[in-house]
């Protein structure tokens, strides 16, 4: 599953709950500056949707998706009134949720919500750019996981000639190797 925290392997109990209580103690910090920020500005300002980003992203850490995604759309629907259409803040907004969409086997929210992420940085970076492959092999990982490897191999190949082609043309890659060699 996506986004877990690690075990505490090798750690003590005292470490263990020092840090458990750090989180809860930012998690809170995170809460409450969410809920003065609607407070005092209102539930469509810009900073209320950056706290609920901050909610969002906690809640994923701690692996509670649900939460998660439900801060994190309300996020995306706050910045996508006061940020141009293809703003990266907002894909990469959509992209948590996919993630969190993705370890609630929410596949089939988890494709559309790549897919948007998809078109919109494609629209900016164009559709060749070493980001869609990293996209398009989330949205292969997705074709994977409900059973239909031969469209996952499919995307994964373009996936992989997109970084190839990337990682072979770029001057700064090609300067570097001819530097070593």
């Amino acid at each position: 599953r996506l986004c877990q925290n690690p075990q505490f392997i090798g750690k003590t109990i005292s470490q263990t709950i020092v840090r458990y209580g750090k989180k809860v103690l930012q998690k809170r910090e995170v809460i409450s500056e969410l809920n003065q920020n609607i407070l005092r500005f209102g539930a469509r300002h810009p900073l209320v949707g950056e706290s609920h980003l901050k909610v969002g992203l906690i809640h994923m850490y701690d692996g509670q998706y649900p939460h998660s995604i439900l801060h994190l759309e309300e996020a995306l629907k706050i910045k996508a009134t006061f940020l141009e259409p293809n703003h990266s803040d907002l894909s990469s907004i959509l992209m948590f949720i996919a993630l969190g969409q993705s370890a609630l086997e929410r596949f089939d929210d988890c494709m559309a919500s790549l897919l948007g992420v998809r078109r919109l940085r494609e629209d900016v970076v164009g559709p060749t750019h070493p980001e869609i492959g990293l996209i398009l092999n989330n949205i292969a990982c997705v074709h994977y996981e409900v059973g239909d490897s031969s469209r996952a191999e499919t995307l994964f190949q373009e996936a992989l000639d997109l970084q190839r082609e990337a990682f072979t043309t770029e001057p700064s890659f090609l300067k570097s190797v001819s530097t070593l060699l």
